[in-house]
C-alpha cells in the first residue's frame, strides 16, 4: 500500500520517524533463553545484574537501543532494514527521509512500533481516521475511552 493512498495525499509528508521496540524473540530461542535466565538469576537474588552473552547489554529489567551490527552511517542494520522495508512497503523514493530507531525490550515474543510524521500541512485527525479506516488491510483501533488500541 502506498503511503499517499491515506495520509500522504491529505497532508504531504516531510519526514518520517519509526520506532521498533523489539522483543527477546527476534534472536531466537537464544535470546528468549537468556531473558529468562537473566530474569531468574536476578529476582532469586543470585545475581544482582543478568549476564549477557546474545545482547550487547543485559536485557532483563533494561532496554536496548541496539539491534544488529552499527552500521558506518551510525544505524544499526536493524534501523536500517527498517527504513528500507519502510520505503519498499510505502514506495517511498530511496532519498525520501526517514530515520529509524531500534530498540530490545524485555519481552519474549510481540514486537511494537511508533511511527512519528512530520507533514506539510496540520492534521485534521477525524480525516486521517477515517481515511486510515477506508484504507484496505488496515484495521483501526483507536478507542481510548475503553482502553481499547493495538495490542498484539
Amino acid at each position: 500500500m502506498k503511503i499517499d493512498f491515506f495520509i500522504g495525499a491529505i497532508v504531504g509528508i516531510l519526514f518520517w520517524r519509526p520506532q521498533t521496540y523489539q522483543a527477546a524473540s527476534g534472536a531466537g530461542q537464544p535470546g528468549m533463553d537468556e531473558l529468562k535466565e537473566g530474569t531468574r538469576a536476578v529476582l532469586s537474588g543470585e545475581r544482582e545484574v543478568a549476564e549477557n552473552k546474545i545482547f550487547a547489554h543485559p536485557l532483563p529489567f533494561n532496554v536496548i537501543p541496539h539491534i544488529d551490527k552499527f552500521q558506518e552511517n551510525g544505524y544499526t542494520k536493524e534501523e536500517m532494514k527498517v527504513t528500507w522495508e519502510t520505503r519498499k512497503i510505502c514506495s517511498l523514493p530511496d532519498d525520501f527521509p526517514l530515520s529509524c530507531t531500534a530498540v530490545r525490550i524485555p519481552t519474549y515474543r510481540a514486537h511494537s512500533e511508533s511511527i512519528v510524521i512530520e507533514t506539510e500541512l496540520p492534521v485534521d485527525v477525524d480525516a486521517a481516521r477515517q481515511a486510515l479506516e477506508e484504507a484496505p488491510g488496515v484495521k483501526l483501533v483507536d478507542d481510548t475511552a475503553n482502553d481499547k488500541y493495538p495490542m498484539p
